[in-house]
């Protein structure tokens, strides 16, 4: 029985699309089959690496974006205070002015 020169091939292929880089195209040919081989071999090298890329960035994007949130709710935060305080003292001063109405009215 022959020896199908594609099996391997095939067999790599079908790893390398469920992702598994790890299956490598074993033939020692020094032919235009081997060559072949070799070259997907070289492949499939680059594209875990480059799928080992991709997700590094995509970690990275999202760790950013966590440090944006938060800066921004930090910033938020310490910006509530005066806000707040500026709003009690305007409020404050409504109240006292209310209040001084009410006096005039009281004494007249």
């Amino acid at each position: 029985m022959a020896h199908n020169p594609f099996s391997n091939v095939s067999q790599a292929a079908h790893s390398w699309s469920s992702g598994d880089f790890s299956a490598i195209i074993r033939d020692k040919r020094d032919d235009e089959i081997g060559k072949l081989g070799n070259d997907l071999n070289t492949m499939a090298e680059q594209l875990e690496n480059l799928l080992d890329r991709r997700q590094e960035i995509s970690v990275l994007e999202e760790r950013n974006r966590l440090a944006r949130d938060l800066h921004d709710s930090v910033k938020q935060q310490a910006l509530l205070p005066p806000l707040s305080l500026r709003l009690q003292k305007r409020a404050l001063g409504q109240i006292r002015s209310g209040l001084l109405t009410i006096w005039s009215r009281l004494k007249s």
